[in-house]
């Protein structure tokens, strides 16, 4: 369905033929774009919250089983951070940079605190 929109450009009138179906399609496109979002920002949350619970249930063992909980931090941050890298380049998104420097503030700084205080 198509329907005419009259603008006015100076001197001239210029007839602009807008589709119904194209802004539908920006819409699905915005609103998958909004999904991405929420994904990649749930996925690093249950990053945070595995994390916490696993230091939660291993409270007494931490100097036996805290190495092996960092390395589970690590590695899931490496993986969430080439999996960003990956969607960035593939769609040229911010949310992808975003979680790339979530989880390059993960193994930077998260990590390396938690090896210190853990032991």
């Amino acid at each position: 369905m198509r329907r005419c929109v009259w603008r006015y450009l100076g001197k001239y009138e210029k007839e602009v033929w807008r589709s119904e179906d194209v802004r539908w399609k920006f819409f699905e496109k915005m609103r998958k774009d909004e999904y991405m979002k929420s994904i990649f920002y749930a996925v690093n949350v249950v990053n945070y919250v595995i994390l916490v619970t696993l230091l939660v249930i291993n409270y007494h063992n931490l100097s036996y089983s805290g190495l092996n909980i960092v390395t589970y931090f690590m590695t899931a941050s490496l993986v969430l951070l080439v999996v960003s890298l990956g969607y960035y380049f593939y769609t040229r998104k911010d949310v992808g940079l975003v979680s790339m420097f979530i989880n390059i503030v993960n193994l930077c700084l998260i990590a390396p605190m938690l090896l210190v205080f853990l032991f």
